[in-house]
């Protein structure tokens, strides 16, 4: 049965007890309504993840954003262009590099960014990605949208780089 052949949510699901993380209070552990198991995913079958990855200069770009917007700002009205944003709120070089070698080495596939390189998009196989993710299992499930869903809540990442 493959991704999309039929309505099919995919979930990372946490055994209790394989870490003391407690999620925040609007995470659910329990299903939607209407939705079914259809039991853990094959190890070999692949999955899209995407990361997201620590912008820099956050308060200068709210700050433009602002001023962009008071009518009595002479810099209203004068938006940014993308690569105006991009340049602003790109991660840093270390960040981008810790980040891409941390994924290449769990063995990551088809890595691609966007233009502000601030989410990185990776194809894993199930068993990579639930080595990369610790405590995560991933599951299929049917109902809902014809969307296709990963849900965590336990995950370790390389350490914070300025």
């Amino acid at each position: 049965m493959g991704l999309q052949a039929c309505l099919l949510g995919l979930f990372a699901l946490i055994l209790s007890g394989k870490c003391s993380y407690s999620p925040e209070p609007d995470q659910r552990r329990t299903l939607p309504p209407g939705w079914v198991s259809l039991g853990r995913a094959d190890p070999e079958e692949e999955l899209s993840l995407t990361f997201a990855l620590r912008q820099q200069n956050v308060e200068r770009l709210s700050e433009l954003v602002q001023a962009v917007s008071d009518p009595s700002s002479p810099q209203y009205g004068k938006y940014l262009t993308l690569e105006n944003v991009a340049d602003l709120v790109r991660p840093s070089p270390l960040t981008l590099h810790t980040v891409q070698k941390w994924l290449l080495a769990a063995g990551a596939q088809k890595c691609h960014s966007v233009i502000t390189q601030d989410f990185l998009t990776c194809w894993l196989s199930i068993r990579q990605a639930e080595l990369l993710l610790p405590g995560a299992e991933f599951h299929h499930y049917v109902g809902g949208p014809t969307e296709t869903h990963v849900w965590g809540d336990c995950t370790v990442f390389p350490q914070h780089h300025p």
